[in-house]
């Protein structure tokens, strides 16, 4: 996604007020009770066969991308590009992985990013436009 795009993506999102509305960045690692994000999707995540969730990458309005994770089943054809979502007492999860063939003589390669679990989509899941 160049930056020009994922500019004008966060420029369609809904000023976010009212009691309890974050940014992707100030939300707790652990439980968010009473907390809520306005994100955009930017895109779905490829499936895969050992997953039973769907998984999509998001962005607030100060440009913080994070993964969504939305589990129990959701009919959700809805929830493609540019989708904006109000997501309501997210789990926040660091994610970090390192390759898992590493040369020895080198430094393995970490990567990390941040993960909204959403156990509850009919509850915690609000599509906005």
């Amino acid at each position: 996604l160049k930056p020009k795009r994922l500019a004008a993506l966060v420029g369609e999102l809904p000023e976010a007020s009212g009691p309890a509305c974050s940014r992707l960045s100030t939300l707790s690692y652990g439980a968010n009770a009473n907390e809520r994000v306005i994100v955009k999707v930017v895109a779905p995540l490829p499936p895969h066969p050992s997953r039973l969730h769907q998984s999509f990458a998001v962005v607030d309005a100060d440009e913080t991308m994070a993964a969504l994770s939305v589990h129990s089943a959701l009919g959700n054809e809805e929830l493609s590009r540019g989708v904006t979502l109000e997501v309501s007492s997210p789990m926040r999860i660091r994610v970090e992985a390192q390759h898992w063939e590493t040369p020895q003589s080198a430094e393995p390669l970490t990567v990390a990013y941040d993960l909204l679990r959403i156990e509850r989509p009919s509850k915690q899941l609000r599509v906005l436009c």
